[in-house]
Order: structure tokens, then C-alpha cells, then sequence
């Protein structure tokens, strides 16, 4: 086994002593330094590499990776997820001193990886604004998005909080929505880190914000991985209390493709395991009318009850008389929630699936054409 004696999990640093018989004692600490040698470039995702490879042999069948960075200027926050990327250099020309968002994507894109915008209404934790409040961000941050294209074309969007920044889930999923509506086809993702890393630490999580993401791919490597997020195979639901997976397809179109049709209506298939015996799967769907539109104009059309997935799917016809989208919230009234305006809690959700009439104005991203359409 590799040596992985230098790590220590360090994260903060104390200072103290213990006299003897309660005497009373001064303690003076002349100096502490700690080398920042290793802390730029490539060398931090070496060690890092290193590590993960040492523990390994522990947990054989976690997959990890390891070319994960987030770039940070303000509140604004994203991520760059795989390819060849190292720490950033905020000195360096063009780096990030504001919102470093578009910097990831253009610096994602240029290596090979992906690129996520994290916590869209900032890092504010401390209880959900009133909803005039979220709702006139909402459509503050949906019309600078609309305007640049999501950073000129974001992999992912997180939405998976029940509250970050004021905002509750319903409001994320209204911004994700509102991209949908104006085929901006971005994937809906759960929170990307926790910073307190420490066990049991998603569990005691006071805001409930432990969505994880979940992805249906071909492989467990790196490549897999990306593949699933450009192509919208996602999933996202609670830790600890959503054990289960979801999947949606029309018509054997998988969830977050882009179909090209023109019936009037098409069957929406549902696999959801793992319910919570109170469980109601909403079925919600959205126009696609490239409006400029800073409101996502869905409905739930359809609610199955959890014992309606007894045998692991069920499904229903949906309106395409007019290009849409659509996707599935499981929600739960007898779970405690955040936002106090509801009873209950929504606690996983599907990405969309886009249903048009005709093709976008911008054409389809390869990874997101669905089978059916050429």
C-alpha cells in the first residue's frame, strides 16, 4: 500500500496546554509556518491522485475522480469536471476577480471537461427569503442567464437545495425550467460538495441541501461520467432518505434528449424506485416557445401514487400538440419541509426530456439527440 502518512484530514490548527495541579501557567508560541509548497499547478490533484489510489484498497468498488476544481471569484461559483485542469491561477492574465462562472466553461471546455454553475442565488445559508423575494431573483438571474446563454453553454445548473441563498428547491427547479422553456439545455445536478467532510456530515446537514446526483452510464470511468451529465442521464434525490433510482423515457427516448416529432401526443414512461410509502410522483411539463421568458410556465399534469410503481413503472400520455418538456418530482406531504408555504417536501427529481415540434433554432447538442430523431 502506498504511504499516505502525510495526510491528516488537516483542516484547522489549535494551540493549547494543561498545567498541573490547576497551577496557573503562560504559554507563549513563538511561531508556526506552514509550507505551501505543493499548493499551485498540477501537484495538489497529484497528491490528491495519490491518495486515492492508497485508499483504494478499501473501498474497491467507489469510483473516483479526481480532476475536480472549483473556480471561485465571488459568491458566483462553478466548477470544472474532468479533462486536463490544474488549480487555478487567480494572478494569471484572464483569470477570474468577479463572477468566475464564465471562465470555468470557456476553461472546462478547452480541456476536455465539463463545466457546472453552482448555488445561482450565492452561498447564503441562514433561512429561505419571502417568496416576492425569490421570486424577483429568480427572474433577475434567469434573464442574465437567458442573455449569455448560460455562460455560453454550462454543462449543468445545481438546482438540488432546499435552501442556498434564500432560495428553496420549488425556486431552483423554476430556473432550471425557465432554461427549458427557452432551450437552454443544461442538467439539472445536485449539490457538488460538502465542506465540512466529516462522517455523517450530509446526514446532520440543518438545511436538508444533500441531493445527490445520480447518472445512468455505459462505464465507471471518467469518460462515462461526462457522457451522462452532456447528456442530461441524470437524477438527483436526498441522501440517506432516497435510496432509490429514477428514470424517464417517451417513446424509448431516453431522459434528457431531445426528440423531433409531430404527433399530437406521446407516452411518458416512469421507473421510480425506493418511494417512501407516501410518495406522489409529479408529472410536470413545460412549453418550449423560445419566448425570452423569465417564468417557466409548467403544470403537473399527472400524479401517480407510490403504489402505482409497484412493478416498477407506470405511464401516461402527454399533450405534444405543442413542443414541451418533461419531467418527474417524487414529493412526500408527511415529510417536514423547508418552505414553509408547502406541506411536505419534494425530496428527488428527473431531468427533462424535450419533446419539439420542429428542431431548435441552435440545433441539437450531439450528446442530447434522441434516437428517433435524425
Amino acid at each position: 500500500m502506498a504511504d499516505i502518512s502525510w495526510d491528516h484530514h488537516f483542516d484547522s490548527l489549535a494551540f493549547g496546554c494543561t498545567s498541573r495541579n490547576g497551577a496557573a501557567a503562560g504559554l507563549y508560541f513563538a511561531n508556526a509556518m506552514i509550507a505551501r509548497a505543493d499548493a499551485s499547478g498540477r501537484l495538489p490533484l497529484d497528491r490528491r491522485a495519490q491518495l486515492f489510489t492508497a485508499l483504494q484498497r478499501y473501498y474497491p468498488s467507489l469510483a473516483v475522480m479526481n480532476n475536480v476544481v472549483e473556480v471561485s471569484g465571488s459568491a458566483k461559483h462553478g466548477n470544472i469536471i474532468g479533462g486536463n485542469v490544474d488549480l487555478i491561477d487567480y494572478s494569471a492574465p484572464g483569470a477570474p476577480t468577479g463572477d468566475a462562472v464564465g471562465y470555468a466553461v470557456t476553461l472546462a471546455h478547452a480541456n476536455g471537461g465539463i463545466a457546472t454553475v453552482n448555488h445561482p442565488f450565492g452561498v447564503k445559508q441562514s433561512g429561505l427569503s419571502s417568496l416576492s423575494t425569490q421570486d424577483s431573483g429568480r427572474r433577475s438571474i434567469a434573464g442574465k442567464y437567458l442573455a449569455n446563454k448560460l455562460y455560453g453553454g454550462a454543462d449543468g445548473l445545481e438546482v438540488g437545495y432546499h435552501e442556498r441563498g434564500g432560495a428553496s428547491l420549488e425556486t431552483l427547479l423554476k430556473l432550471g425550467d425557465t432554461l427549458s422553456r427557452n432551450g437552454l439545455f443544461t442538467t439539472y445536478l445536485g449539490v457538488s460538495d460538502n465542506h465540512v467532510g466529516t462522517i455523517g456530515s450530509w446526514s446532520r446537514d440543518a438545511s436538508y441541501n444533500t441531493f445527490r446526483t445520480g447518472t445512468w452510464e455505459a462505464t465507471t470511468d471518467e469518460a462515462g461520467f461526462l457522457a451522462a451529465i452532456r447528456a442530461g442521464r441524470v437524477y438527483c434525490g436526498e441522501i440517506l432518505l432516497y435510496t432509490g433510482h429514477i428514470w424517464i423515457e417517451v417513446d424509448g427516448n431516453p431522459m434528457g434528449s431531445i426528440s423531433v416529432g409531430s404527433s399530437s401526443s406521446r407516452v411518458l414512461t416512469v421507473s421510480a424506485t425506493g418511494l417512501t410509502s407516501n410518495s406522489v410522483v409529479e408529472v410536470v411539463t413545460g412549453p418550449v416557445d423560445y419566448s425570452g421568458s423569465v417564468d417557466p410556465g409548467t403544470a403537473v399534469v399527472h400524479t401517480f401514487a407510490a403504489p402505482d410503481l409497484a412493478s416498477g413503472q407506470a405511464s401516461v400520455l402527454i399533450d405534444t400538440s405543442a413542443s414541451c418538456f418533461v419531467r418527474i418530482n417524487l414529493y412526500d406531504r408527511t415529510l417536514p419541509g423547508r418552505d414553509k408555504t408547502l406541506q411536505g417536501r419534494r425530496y428527488a427529481f428527473s431531468n427533462p426530456i424535450w419533446l419539439l415540434r420542429v428542431s431548435p433554432p441552435n440545433g441539437i447538442p450531439a450528446a442530447r439527440q434522441a434516437p428517433d430523431t435524425a
